[in-house]
């Protein structure tokens, strides 16, 4: 299933969408885990996306599992969980010099 972040975690956010009133649900859920991974990291909180759309759980899907586990009703989908936990340690952000980078010729 891909959850090895999930049991290590201090907290997991499942985002849930309603997908018979929202035609781009994945895109909404997107959107709101990403807000939640930027929220994370301004706050000094380890975050890790785990994707359960269209993965295989132990016996169903993934999503279907997860469904399960928290009584989630069958209307609503789920795209991925959150992890939530303290970092082991600080990431360092790599320099990275961009004129090398730009071209500004035709691809």
């Amino acid at each position: 299933m891909g959850d090895g972040p999930l049991r290590h975690s201090d907290v997991a956010i499942v985002p849930i969408i309603d997908a018979t009133k929202l035609e781009l649900w994945k895109e909404d859920a997107s959107v709101a885990s990403t807000y939640i991974l930027l929220a994370a990291e301004y706050f000094g909180i380890g975050a890790c996306w785990i994707h359960m759309d269209g993965r295989n759980g132990q016996k169903k899907s993934s999503s279907e599992e997860i469904k399960d586990l928290l009584g989630i009703p069958n209307k609503y989908k789920i795209l991925n969980c959150v992890s939530l936990g303290i970092k082991k340690r600080e990431s360092k952000i790599k320099e990275i010099d961009y004129k090398q980078k730009i071209h500004k010729e035709k691809y």
